[in-house]
């Protein structure tokens, strides 16, 4: 990599900049394979394919998304309640709604 000196002190190029960024996001990738891999086993969850199982780990990732998200804002003092993870975390709301109640199509969408 190459670095040039500026009087402002050490500027990295746009080369290593994007070796970083793609050895983080490998990095994150990995941990998030971990994760889900992890809820997985506890909840015992098994697919049926690496197809069905890669987008089951997509969902939960969205869902996981949305409660880190939904956290923060619990911590800020936007919202009274914080969330977690659940058995139900690889199912779209849809899924959930129409496998998981007894209300199928009459239950409103999540906020």
């Amino acid at each position: 990599a190459v670095v040039s000196t500026q009087s402002t002190g050490y500027y990295i190029t746009n080369n290593l900049r994007m070796k970083v960024l793609v050895f983080l996001t490998l990095v994150g990738a990995v941990l998030g394979n971990l994760a889900f891999d992890e809820w997985a086993r506890e909840h015992g969850k098994v697919y049926s394919s690496y197809r069905e199982r890669v987008y089951r780990q997509e969902i939960w990732t969205s869902n996981m998304d949305k409660i880190l998200g939904h956290n923060v804002r619990h911590v800020k003092g936007e919202v009274s309640y914080d969330m977690a993870m659940n058995a139900f975390g690889d199912m779209t709301f849809e899924e959930f709604r129409s496998h998981k109640t007894c209300y199928g199509g009459n239950l409103g969408k999540t906020p």
